[in-house]
């Protein structure tokens, strides 16, 4: 196996295809309990409130509107994935970011541009006469992802962000690849990554889903081993939350709807929400150029540790606004802790635009600070 660590922001490759240079990030000074956090561009202060939003993506609520707002701006997603997918428009989009919390909870309202919104992930289409069941290239869907440093443990996250953790190798058949994994055992980083086919309308479409919990470790990226083909990149313990509505063999859809979409989104099917039937063939025979059947079962995986992140996501003129809430303390290992409303939490976030690996993203981090 031909793997080689990138030291320093995966500067060889981003110097070379983009001509980018590092930012250093400002680091804000320390905050005391009951005094206001220091703010600077690189700065999310949370503030307390004694309500709790409605996770609808709504964003309606009085408080948000008095709530401190970080603008970051990410870049460089046409870069990845051999430049397919997560383009945006020019590469890149503007995230706005702000917190609030309370005695449990922390709450985080998220919104950026984008052109579309992706609903479709891997669909089956009718075309030229028979189904085919397109490419993830061309059909993905929406995503976000934020990454939190757990007790700082990733030496230099702080500095360099998700970079430091990215690496350079090949696969299998000798194509460059670019995988995540952290650089020592007992690194850790929180990955919230929110899903929009998969996750997004789980419960209804007018009830809140999930942010996929994940965290990221020491797992190296080896062609030869099927189980490290997302290196370090893991999901929390707890059941997958979906499969591909295909059959054993990959030749046809598993299952179709049988009555209307109650998800709200006619690109997946819901287990335990949505009323299916068996995919037989003689169901093409009612099929026209451009029908569609869904590609993707989302899986209802409530109660697990990978499902502790609500949130929901809604796009209107080309924006999309997602309201995401967590437990300032839960009882996994693999999660960020707010359990000290004095301390600094570092994170980094990217958002995919119709992608599964290409992103929008920046060298830089960021600090969540508690107003008290």
């Amino acid at each position: 196996m031909k793997v080689k660590r990138i030291v320093v922001l995966c500067m060889i490759i981003l110097l070379v295809v983009v001509g980018c240079a590092r930012q250093t990030p400002q680091t804000p000074q320390p905050t005391q309990q009951g005094t206001t956090p220091t703010a600077d561009k690189n700065t999310l202060t949370a503030v307390k409130t004694t309500s709790a939003p409605n996770i609808d993506g709504k964003a309606d609520e009085g408080f948000w509107a008095n709530a401190p707002e970080m603008s970051t701006t990410l870049s460089n997603a046409g870069v990845t994935q051999g430049g397919t997918g997560g383009k945006f428009e020019n590469g890149g989009t503007t995230v706005t970011t702000k917190a609030v919390y309370n005695s449990d909870n922390i709450y985080m309202l998220l919104k950026w541009k984008d052109p579309t919104e992706t609903k479709a992930r891997g669909p089956w289409i009718f075309e030229g006469g028979k189904l085919v069941s397109k490419s993830y290239n061309e059909y993905y869907e929406d995503k976000f992802a934020i990454v939190w440093n757990i007790k700082d443990s990733v030496k230099e996250f702080n500095e360099q962000g998700c970079m430091i953790t990215c690496h350079a190798a090949t696969d299998k058949d000798g194509k460059a690849v670019s995988k995540h994994w952290t650089n020592a055992s007992g690194e850790l980083l929180d990955a919230w990554h929110w899903k929009e086919v998969r996750q997004n309308t789980l419960n209804g479409p007018d009830k809140p889903g999930l942010m996929h919990d994940q965290y990221w470790d020491e797992r190296k990226f080896d062609p030869n081993n099927t189980d490290t083909s997302s290196a370090g990149r893991r999901t929390d313990p707890g059941p997958k939350e979906y499969e591909e509505n295909k059959n054993a063999d990959k030749t046809a859809p598993k299952l179709v709807f049988d009555g209307p979409v109650l998800n709200g989104n006619p690109y997946v099917i819901v287990e335990g929400l949505d009323k299916t039937k068996p995919f037989t063939a003689d169901y093409v025979k009612g099929m026209k150029e451009g029908d569609f059947i869904p590609g993707t079962i989302a899986k209802q995986i409530s109660g697990s540790d990978a499902a502790d992140i609500t949130a929901k996501g809604k796009y209107e003129n080309g924006m999309w606004t997602l309201e995401v809430q967590r437990k300032l303390k839960t009882a996994s290992d693999k999660d960020i802790q707010f359990d000290d409303l004095t301390k600094q939490y570092t994170f980094a976030m990217s958002a995919f635009d119709n992608s599964q690996i290409g992103h929008a993203y920046e060298m830089a981090t960021h600090k969540l600070v508690f107003k008290q």
